[in-house]
């Protein structure tokens, strides 16, 4: 009979956890339109219907948000109609291009096309930040939001952002996202496995 050491230090545990990766909805801003500049336009509201049935069936049980306020007011009309906690989580925010942060993201896109990837990788625009450091904090905000030990949650954040969590969370290289387009109120559902010794 085959036997097997009792020690259990080197077992690893697993813990799978579904995870809706959300871009927040259009906001006045984004369709030209009057009224408060980051609610919902009449197409992200209709974008959050959409998105409430998707974490509807994806049993989401907690929405957390970035702290900026286009995607607080996502999180938060989604967490009203499915009656689940919103909760702000500090470093999933949208990359800081600094003194770029007004630039249309064609104009942007341009200067960073001018780089390699790893240039890029590591690349500060001026008074910003590079894709690496936002990656970092990332990273540290889905350890921190892994501590809470729900089955489902949904992470309302921004375009950037989804483009560094998706390639992270299944251990892709980073450049695989770099060309993805990601719409406004679009949804990505992915299961997240953590481990422990």
């Amino acid at each position: 009979m085959t036997s097997f050491p009792k020690e259990k230090r080197h077992l690893r545990y697993y813990r799978s956890m579904k995870l809706v990766i959300i871009r927040h909805a259009e906001s006045n801003k984004m369709a030209g339109l009057p009224g408060e500049p980051d609610a919902p336009s009449p197409a992200g509201h209709l974008q959050i219907e959409r998105l409430t049935k998707t974490c509807r069936n994806e049993s989401v049980e907690a929405i957390f948000h970035s702290t900026q306020s286009r995607a607080v007011f996502t999180a938060e009309a989604l967490a009203l109609t499915l009656d689940v906690p919103s909760i702000a989580q500090p470093g999933i925010e949208e990359r800081n291009f600094g003194d770029w942060d007004n630039w249309e993201w064609p104009q942007i896109a341009a200067e960073l096309d001018k780089l390699t990837t790893e240039e890029r990788y590591t690349f500060v625009p001026p008074n910003g930040e590079s894709w690496q450091q936002m990656e970092e904090r990332l990273r540290a905000a889905l350890g921190q939001i892994n501590t809470k030990q729900y089955a489902s949650l949904a992470i309302v954040t921004h375009w950037g952002p989804i483009r560094a969590l998706l390639p992270m969370i299944k251990d892709e290289p980073k450049e695989s996202t770099i060309d993805l387009l990601v719409e406004s109120g679009q949804a990505f559902i992915v299961d997240y496995q953590t481990k422990a010794e």
